[in-house]
């Protein structure tokens, strides 16, 4: 955070809704093994010294925040090495260098509150830090114990070095305290919405969106990227979607890119790119966006990837690769990754021999393609990938999921990386051992992304009372929600709850989904998600397609939110 944003004034934090971008990482994230798409923090030159501090809270507290005022004192031993005592307000003078929690009766404290009730009378609390003096407080004690959450997460945790604590995040943060907003999750942490659910685009027919003529009868596959590697500073934190859009009007159209300079409140068009290979097949579907975080070959950091089907389902099926330099505005279809057949038998192709549902990632000098491929006659389908280190040639395919069962179809690969090192990848597994007719969501893990054990099945994804995933996949690992950070998974089948892990995929649980949906008989909802971990290593993006209420047709919805 640069320090124009550090010195904002508390009127424009409150006057901007009350809510301020702020830097996280987990307790591990200062063990992330250099992984270029894991931002890790550095100390802030203005870092605290907390030498000689104390902890001072107000005497009146419940059981619960009590506890609360203990994690930050263990919390700040842990990650500074500082010790503070822990004192009551009513037992001691105001003092300089004091960790203030709570309305207590130091005059620091009553002026932060002052200063929020001036500016809103809706539940909030405020973060203030002086050279001397900390205040912590919320105009609830609800508000005061996710002050306390908060300063946790973006001060304490990202604090690496002895007695200093790190504040990139600026010396005032300020917030509304909703629990609407809030749902509870089952290992006590807590989920808040950050950017309530708002709609990026319908298909509701004939409409004039964007300056043109629009006949929108079908969205589904969203993917999100935030923009983290740009040259250009003020790009980084742009919010770009893409999904498949089926447009009457422009037949030959089926990409569309939309892009938001606000954290995903107000969208709008950045993209429809037209096919330039292969004109007799339609791009755009089962698609996925990724940025990349360095150079391959001539490609920059910060270079977009889109890599797309190109699909006739009774001609045959292609993934290509498009590549982006200016933020998304336009695209080059470059190479083409893999090369299949179709729904349909046709001469010189089996019956479902297609390739779909590319995803990419960077790795170690490698731009790797993952993607289900129907085309091995000794497999229904198999997950496979390739690779290239310049962007352009991709090597020969590696098998990730072939299984013994000639019959079984492990595909709709989605993967993201966890901070002990390790690739999570979800899929659809039909023909499973639990039920061979569903599409059941596995997950597989491996400390080495080129290496899957391809003939291992994996593991079915399920809650202790045997609730399970089926279809469309798709996931992202948060390093908030508890030492192990939380993995959040979502499928065609989570229309009101989304899973979640607490223990990299020992276990799970779910929770409200905050993009639910319904089942309709004219468009895909739930068909696929997608999700971003943003670049405060905190908020997760998310994005899905939902159901318009009353009517037999879709949307593309965003929402993000903070799992503290």
């Amino acid at each position: 955070m640069n320090k124009k944003k550090t010195s904002k004034t508390l009127y424009q934090i409150m006057t901007a809704a009350l809510t301020v971008p702020m830097m996280l990482s987990s307790l591990s994230s200062c063990k992330n093994g250099g992984d270029p798409t894991v931002n890790t923090p550095t100390m802030n030159e203005n870092a605290i010294d907390l030498s000689g501090f104390s902890i001072v809270r107000a005497d009146v507290f419940s059981t619960e925040a009590a506890e609360m005022v203990i994690k930050v004192k263990s919390t700040i031993k842990e990650k500074t090495g500082a010790d503070l005592p822990v004192k009551l307000d009513v037992d001691t003078t105001g003092t300089e260098k004091e960790i203030i929690i709570g309305n207590t009766n130091r005059e620091a404290s009553m002026a932060s509150l002052k200063k929020l009730k001036e500016k809103t009378n809706k539940d909030a609390y405020i973060i203030e830090i002086t050279d001397s003096n900390i205040v912590i407080v919320g105009t609830s004690e609800a508000a005061t114990m996710r002050a306390m959450k908060v300063f946790l997460y973006d001060y304490v945790n990202i604090s690496c070095e002895k007695n200093l604590l790190n504040i990139e995040n600026g010396k005032v943060v300020a917030a509304l305290y909703d629990p609407d907003k809030i749902s509870v999750l089952s290992n006590g942490a807590e989920l808040e919405i950050k950017v309530s659910p708002t709609t990026l685009l319908e298909a509701n027919g004939a409409v004039k969106k964007f300056g043109q003529i629009m006949d929108i009868q079908m969205v589904h596959y969203p993917s999100i990227i935030e923009l983290k590697y740009q040259q250009n500073p003020e790009d980084n934190g742009k919010l770009i979607v893409h999904f498949a859009l089926g447009d009457t009007m422009k037949p030959s159209t089926h990409s569309c890119f939309m892009e938001s300079n606000d954290g995903g409140k107000t969208w709008s068009l950045l993209a429809r790119p037209e096919a330039q290979q292969s004109k007799e097949l339609t791009p755009g579907s089962m698609s996925h966006l990724y940025e990349l975080p360095e150079q391959i070959g001539e490609f920059p950091a910060g270079t977009l990837v889109y890599s797309s089907n190109s699909i006739d389902y009774s001609i045959r099926s292609e993934i290509w690769v498009w590549y982006s330099t200016d933020c998304g505005k336009t695209w080059n279809q470059t190479a083409k990754i893999a090369n299949g057949g179709c729904v349909k038998p046709v001469p010189g192709w089996h019956e479902q021999s297609g390739v779909w549902e590319p995803f990419t990632y960077y790795d170690n000098g490698y731009l790797y393609c993952f993607y289900s491929d129907d085309s091995d006659l000794l497999h229904d389908q198999k997950i496979v990938y390739k690779r290239s280190s310049d962007g352009i040639n991709w090597s020969e395919q590696v098998d990730v999921c072939t299984f013994d069962d000639p019959e079984a179809r492990p595909g709709m690969f989605v993967m993201t990386k966890l901070d002990n090192g390790e690739y999570f990848m979800v899929y659809e597994y039909v023909k499973n051992p639990y039920k061979k007719d569903a599409s059941i969501v596995y997950y597989k893990k491996t400390s080495d992304i080129s290496n899957w054990n391809h003939t291992d099945p994996g593991t079915r994804i399920t809650t202790p009372g045997g609730l399970g995933l089926e279809a469309a996949p798709s996931c992202v690992w948060t390093p908030t929600g508890s030492e192990c950070g939380a993995i959040i998974v979502s499928s065609r089948t989570t229309m009101k709850d989304l899973f979640v892990s607490f223990d990299y995929g020992k276990t799970w649980s779910t929770f409200p989904n905050p993009l639910p949906w319904t089942p309709i008989t004219g468009g895909k909802p739930g068909y696929s998600s997608s999700f971003v971990l943003g670049s405060d290593n905190r908020t997760v993006y998310y994005v899905s397609t939902t159901d318009i209420p009353g009517q037999n047709s879709c949307r593309i919805e965003f929402t993000s939110f903070v799992i503290y």
